[in-house]
């Protein structure tokens, strides 16, 4: 049986990249892979698979934190004996902790941008005890066997950055979108939704400005924020709410369940995505299946599979977005459907299965660059 070791730092919290790691983790098991997992935290969800934690055995800084990661690793891999390792976020310090212990198991590294764009000076130590290590990025890429993106923008910054070639695998969402076929074509309220983890980068705040001249514009529109807190941006959180607070018909909604999100994704008209360089991003994919039409900024990864105008509305500056969001909301009913219709279809590429396939490809590329010996096991699972 195939032996894979999924690596990431914290499946505790609420983001994208947790997300996909604990898709792939529950599809490699349904497929008859041997899963282990090596995390800081998992919360109040489990994994389907055997699951190690990164002891805190030496101390609190940048030193003492890598010395817990290669222990970590050095009892993992000596007790389950891995294949390979799939390391599940942009962070090749693991890729390092793990050659220092077994330098013939290769490594698959899934990159969801090159750098960490939401690192400050002020916010690195939070970061390290998170079991992350953002200033070491820069020398530290070529260490995986195979680097794999999210998109052919990400791919971009890659080769820009380091001079690294990579290969794409699209991120998935959870098929709770794909399987339940919603009302495409029922007339909705003016509801505009906004869904990510309340960080600055996703820049909700001028979501809330536009939001407040649209409603010049179309005064029943309501503006929903969805997106669980995180630790490292608490100052950001009590911003944000204020914010909203002094706004009329503005709503904050903190650590929704799916079943909540998918009911405010069919709820709503709009779905706003302002986050500039947005390498992909999985609220867009969500809200796309659901019906809710998506306004984004105009540098994102989504747009390489969805069409700017045919599938969702673009803009580049503020005014474009307070303009971009009336024309939805003001948009014919017929227009609409056939906008909701077409981009429904197109989200059902973006499975679990999909995605989980396409990894085991990388998976056996890298076994195959590393021995040019492919385990029987790895032959036996169909891609």
């Amino acid at each position: 049986m195939l032996k894979v070791l999924v690596v990431h730092p914290h499946l505790s919290v609420v983001g994208g990249s947790e997300e996909l790691t604990r898709h792939l983790v529950r599809q490699f098991v349904e497929m008859g892979i041997d899963v282990g997992v090596l995390t800081g935290d998992v919360g109040r969800n489990p994994l389907p698979a055997k699951t190690w934690f990164i002891e805190s055995r030496v101390g609190e800084g940048v030193a003492e934190r890598f010395c817990d990661v290669v222990l970590s690793f050095d009892k993992v891999i000596k007790k389950f004996e891995p294949d390979v390792v799939v390391i599940m976020i942009h962070e090749p310090l693991y890729a390092v902790a793990s050659k220092v212990v077994a330098p013939g198991t290769p490594i698959v590294i899934y990159i969801h941008f090159p750098i960490e764009e939401e690192l400050s000076k002020e916010k690195l130590r939070e970061f390290y005890k998170f079991y992350r290590f953002p200033i070491f990025e820069p020398v530290m890429y070529r260490v995986p066997d195979v680097h794999v993106v999210n998109s052919l923008y990400t791919a971009r910054a890659l080769y820009s950055m380091f001079g690294i070639e990579a290969n794409i695998v699209y991120p998935c969402i959870s098929r709770e979108y794909l399987e339940e076929e919603p009302d495409l074509e029922r007339e909705r309220e003016p509801v505009i939704l906004t869904v990510g983890r309340l960080v600055p980068q996703k820049n909700h705040r001028v979501v809330v400005e536009a939001f407040r001249e649209v409603k010049k514009y179309v005064p029943n529109s309501r503006l929903v924020i969805v997106g669980p807190r995180d630790p490292r941006f608490a100052d950001y959180y009590e911003e944000l709410r204020a914010m909203i607070d002094e706004t009329k018909d503005a709503e904050l909604v903190v650590d929704a369940s799916r079943r909540q999100l998918i009911d405010m994704y069919r709820e709503a008209k709009v779905y706003v995505h302002a986050r500039i360089g947005e390498h992909f991003g999985l609220a867009p994919l969500e809200a796309m299946s659901q019906g809710a039409i998506v306004v984004t900024h105009s540098t994102t990864g989504v747009a390489e599979v969805f069409s700017p105008e045919k599938d969702m509305v673009v803009y580049t500056g503020f005014r474009e977005l307070v303009e971009a969001i009336v024309k939805v909301l003001r948009m014919p009913r017929d227009r609409i459907v056939e906008m909701r219709k077409r981009v429904r279809a197109k989200t059902m590429f973006f499975s679990p299965e999909r995605f989980a396939r396409e990894m085991l490809g990388m998976i056996r590329m890298a076994l195959e660059n590393k021995s040019r010996n492919v385990p029987p096991a790895l032959k036996a699972i169909p891609l």
